[in-house]
Formats: structure tokens, sequence, C-alpha cells
């Protein structure tokens, strides 16, 4: 009799040790005014209940891409959530709240759908570290990624440019976050799923560039004699500010650049320079402007370059200046 109670006893530990490790929480911290977030567990509660966590929450949004509408607790059109989506909640808290959701361990997703135009996207998870330019080099029906910033009150972006580049509209290239919703904006039909070893779209996934960037350097030297160009700069120390530029003088966005690389970039007559690029497409042009005197520019032509590839000795002088410009 004692070794059958043992036995229950041991069996009934097992069990709920098994119950408590499937238990999961999430902590939603929530600002003031307006939050884009995702649930990163197994939810069981309504949108009604997930208000009544604080009073100061004032309202609970879905965005219909289909309808292209919000859903709202408050309007009665949002009755249910779940992960997997994104939502909006707004906080009417003048401090910073932090609600503990209750839920289970999450498990698959699956593919969540995108329509054309605007669509409001939760991350529950994030498989592999993804910047929002990595995401739209991937996957060309992506026109532009949005995410809310609750301090600012307002969206950084990252969106195509005429060319159909990637463009850091603010400077910042977000990577995506678990628990937080972003707004993807598309050109058609497909999905995204995030349940594998990298987020995919429309079936294909992503897989961050790796390519080791390409240096290209060289000095400045403003003064350096040109006699045949009849062009005359002030001395040694003058400050310019130096562009990494395409050869129509477009100004290489940070995105394509090596992490930690800024363009344009303080050099002073005689010192050198250098960029690291990670756009293989294009070519360049380095292009130097005075800082203390106006219309004053030289330039020097560098042209494509390769992966991994160094290109020095590209020295910005009048006599390159003039070059460049045939």
């Amino acid at each position: 009799m004692l070794k059958r109670a043992l036995l229950i006893i041991a069996v009934l530990l097992i069990f709920s040790s098994q119950v408590s490790a499937q238990t999961e929480s999430q902590s939603l911290i929530l600002k003031p005014g307006f939050n884009f977030i995702s649930f990163t567990v197994t939810i069981s509660i309504t949108p009604q209940q997930l208000k009544q966590f604080s009073s100061y929450v004032e309202d609970v949004y879905l965005y219909s891409a289909a309808a292209g509408s919000f859903l709202s607790v408050n309007e009665g059109t949002l009755t249910t959530i779940a992960a997997g989506k994104g939502y909006i909640i707004k906080s009417a808290s003048a401090e910073t709240l932090t609600l503990t959701i209750p839920g289970s361990l999450l498990a698959n997703v699956n593919n969540i759908t995108l329509k054309p135009g605007f669509n409001l996207v939760g991350f529950s998870k994030v498989p592999a570290a993804v910047k929002f330019s990595e995401l739209m080099n991937a996957h060309s029906v992506i026109k532009g990624i949005y995410k809310w910033m609750a301090n600012a009150g307002s969206f950084i972006a990252v969106v195509r440019n005429e060319a159909g580049v990637p463009v850091q509209l603010d400077g910042t290239d977000p990577s995506f976050k678990p628990g937080e919703s972003y707004f993807i904006n598309v050109t058609a039909d497909t999905t995204i799923n995030y349940d594998g070893a990298s987020i995919a779209v429309g079936g294909s996934a992503t897989n961050p560039s790796t390519a080791a960037p390409a240096t290209i350097g060289g000095t400045l030297k403003a003064a350096a004699a040109a006699p045949a160009s009849h062009i005359s700069y002030a001395a040694t120390g003058e400050e310019f500010l130096v562009t990494l530029t395409d050869f129509n003088g477009n100004v290489i966005p940070a995105v394509s650049l090596a992490d930690g690389e800024t363009n344009p970039k303080t050099v002073k007559d005689g010192e050198s320079y250098s960029f690291k690029t990670k756009d293989f497409t294009k070519s360049y042009k380095v292009i130097a402007r005075s800082t203390s005197a106006s219309n004053k520019m030289l330039a020097t032509f560098v042209g494509k370059v390769k992966e991994n590839q160094t290109v020095q000795q590209r020295d910005i002088t009048p006599l390159d200046t003039a070059l460049s410009l045939i």
C-alpha cells in the first residue's frame, strides 16, 4: 500500500511539473498612447478581458487589411485576440504600464496572409536577427516596413525609392523583435512565416547578407597642384564633408554600407578617408565639399567594386575632379 501511494505521488509530481513547464506569461509593457504589440504566448482571454487588466487600457485595435479599416473593442468589432497577429493598444496612463498576460507555450503560428497594401503584422517570435532592409532586399514584394515609436509618437520607416532600393527615411534600420507589430506594405498577395529558422515571405526564406564589404579609400588633397586645370584651392587643413555616392551623385544610404559606417564623413585636407560598402551593383564616386567655402567641391571616380575588394589610392585632387566630370 505504501509503495502504491508513493508511486501515485511520484506520478502526480511529474505531471504537475510538466503542466507548470508549459505555463508561460508575457510582460506587456505599454507606453502612454498607442502601442504596437503582438502576443508571444498562446492566450485564451478575450479583448474585453484584456481591457480589464488595467483601467488605463482605453482600447484595443486590429487592422483588417481585407477591409482596409480598424476593428476595435469599444466599437464591438474586435471580439477575439490571438498570437500571430498585430494589435494596437491605447494606454490612457501618463506612466509606463506593465501587464502580465497569462498563457501557454507558443507553438507554430503558421502562414500569415498579407494583402496588397498595408498589413499590421504581429511577430510573436523571431527565429533570427533580420533588419527591415534585409527582409526587403530578399523579397521584392515588400514596398515598405513601418515601426511605431511610442516615445516619439511617430513611425520610422524603410521604403523603396524610385530605383527599388530600400531607403531608411529616418536613418535607422530596425530589426524585428518578438512582441512587436509592424505595418508591412506589399505589392501583391503573399504570406509571411517565422516558424522556421528564418523569416520566410511567400515561402522563400530570408538569408541576411554575409558578404564581406568592399573598402574604398584614399587621401583628400585639396591643395594639390593642377596646372592644366588652372584651379587653385585653400591651404592644407581645410575641412570637407566627404560623401560616397553613385555615379549620378545620389548619396549611398547606410543600409548599403557596413555596420557602423557613416556617410558623409568629416575629413581635413591631407587626411585619408575610407568607406566600406555591401552594394556591389553601383558605380561609385567620392565627393568632397568644403564646410567653410560655398560651392567648393572636389571629386574622384571609383567605378564598381566587388565583394571583399580593397580599392585604395582613390585620392581626391583637383585633377581627379576634372577627370570625374568627363
